[in-house]
């Protein structure tokens, strides 16, 4: 690894580097040290959207950080890493290709709601909540067989047609669901379920991640803010109030639509790039839904999302 690091400083040229598939919570010391050690600007969610780990309230309780830390890893450097990055960093991140975008009505949904993904802590007692209810989640049995065959030694994720039937699987709860709730786990980052799931045009519920708001996201206009233990309450307004939840479905679809689509992150990448170019490139951040660029020598928005 170092040796190829040390090749790629050494290449004549401009260096970019994505860190979107980044493990936040589990990156450590040393490829902090290899990133820095490389003459490079970089492609992530950078400053604005991670927390430091006094400020994450549920970072405890997750299983994730608890095995981390038995293990001896340090949990909560990449806050710090993000802000002494600012002025390289090309802060986008995950977006949505075109067959991800989904346009049908709430009211032709076969599911009331849903919590895919990962079982951390918050996603845990909203599922527990709604269970309790009587309102039907669909069932996360292909995510236990993967994680089975993970156990086991198999990768199912490096295989084309298995990976792909997972993804499948998921495209077909969250185009099937009216209410999706989900969050960035206690590490409060913004996953690519906070896009996914408005592209799908369902509703996204959700307690917030950092920078939720400088992405766009407005509650009751796009999206729904709540914690599990408000969920039940949240989707019994929407479920009576139906041309109110159709509206903040398809506001949220406009959103991603506009400001996080490929072709959203298409020219947001090229105008970052267009000032890498010429050396004029000073950060970039989220503000309301745009995305803004800094120039190095007047050091002020030279560049939007569109």
């Amino acid at each position: 690894l170092h040796q190829i690091s040390q090749d790629f400083q050494n290449l004549p040229c401009k260096k970019i580097i994505s860190l979107m598939d980044l493990d936040a919570y589990g990156t450590q010391q040393y490829q902090i040290n290899i990133i820095n050690s490389i003459d490079a600007h970089l492609i992530f969610f950078g400053k604005g959207f991670s927390k430091e780990n006094s400020q994450l309230d549920r970072l405890q309780d997750e299983e994730f950080y608890k095995r981390k830390r038995a293990k001896g890893h340090n949990i909560g450097l990449f806050h710090d890493f993000a802000l002494k990055n600012e002025v390289r960093t090309i802060n986008i991140g995950h977006f949505i290709n075109i067959e991800e975008f989904h346009s049908s009505l709430l009211l032709n949904r076969k599911y009331i709601t849903d919590v895919p993904g990962q079982q951390y802590i918050r996603r845990q007692e909203a599922t527990a909540i709604l269970s309790k209810n009587k309102i039907a989640v669909k069932s996360n049995f292909h995510k236990k067989l993967y994680s089975l065959l993970v156990k086991l030694g198999f990768n199912p994720f490096g295989n084309y047609t298995l990976n792909r039937l997972y993804n499948l699987i998921f495209q077909e709860k969250i185009f099937g669901a009216k209410y999706i709730y989900t969050e960035g786990s206690g590490y409060d980052r913004p996953i690519r379920k906070f896009f996914e799931i408005p592209a799908a045009k369902s509703i996204l519920i959700t307690t917030p991640c950092a920078g939720f708001e400088d992405l766009g996201f407005i509650d009751g206009e796009n999206s729904v803010v709540s914690e599990p233990d408000t969920i039940l309450e949240k989707i019994n307004f929407l479920e009576k109030n139906p041309l109110i939840a159709q509206n903040i479905a398809s506001n949220g679809y406009q959103l991603i639509w506009k400001k996080h689509s490929i072709t959203a992150r298409s020219k947001q990448l090229n105008n970052a790039l267009e000032l890498i170019k010429n050396d004029n490139f000073f950060g970039s951040y989220w503000e309301k839904g745009e995305f803004k660029i800094k120039t190095r020598v007047q050091k002020c928005v030279v560049s939007s999302a569109e």
